[in-house]
């Protein structure tokens, strides 16, 4: 896991990310469907290699030194993160309007269960998102 503070806006960056990542969890959500389960601004994503994060730093986007707080859903305030989780390979995906990466919704609805457990109003929102309905 690689964690950066964002020093760019969130969207900027995402952008950024577009041809390496396979964006995961609420960052896949709001690419999606236009709205996450998360109050945060984070962005969470799987790369392939630390040379996006490279790119991203030396663009002035993200922070340069690693950030130490790698909770992926912290309970207190803190800076916008990039988290980057660093694989062998990226996990099953589709790509959504924009060109974007992200985790298919089988995947999205693992990634919920191990970020937050089994919360009932979290699961009803993403179906009601599959369905069309928000």
């Amino acid at each position: 896991m690689a964690a950066r503070v964002m020093v760019a806006d969130r969207e900027t960056v995402i952008d950024a990310l577009r041809d390496d990542a396979a964006f995961a969890l609420d960052t896949a959500m709001r690419l999606s469907r236009g709205h996450g389960f998360l109050s945060s601004q984070d962005i969470q994503a799987y790369l392939l290699d630390t040379a996006p994060l490279d790119r991203l730093v030396a663009a002035g986007l993200v922070s340069a030194e690693p950030h130490r707080d790698t909770v992926l859903i912290r309970p207190w305030p803190g800076p916008p993160r990039l988290l980057a989780c660093i694989v062998g390979e990226l996990p099953a995906s589709r790509i959504v309007k924009g060109g974007y990466r992200v985790v298919t919704a089988e995947r999205l609805k693992r990634e919920l269960v191990g970020a937050v457990g089994r919360r009932a109003d979290l699961f009803a929102l993403l179906e009601r998102a599959e369905r069309g309905d928000l």
